[in-house]
């Protein structure tokens, strides 16, 4: 998925969430933040696997 769709996707979540309107919301800056030990090792070795969140 491109960069700015996901940061758009991020950024509506993110308004909705606070109850801010996205169209008054202005990204001066992002950065991609890098994968954890483990996001490598799952990426290099193809492994799969579902997250899980439990409800209250």
């Amino acid at each position: 998925m491109e960069i700015e769709k996901v940061l758009a996707m991020a950024v509506a979540c993110v308004a909705e969430e606070s109850g801010v309107d996205p169209k008054h919301v202005v990204v001066r800056s992002f950065r991609e933040v890098p994968k954890s030990s483990l996001e490598q090792y799952i990426e290099e070795n193809h492994i799969n696997y579902r997250k899980y969140q439990l409800e209250d």
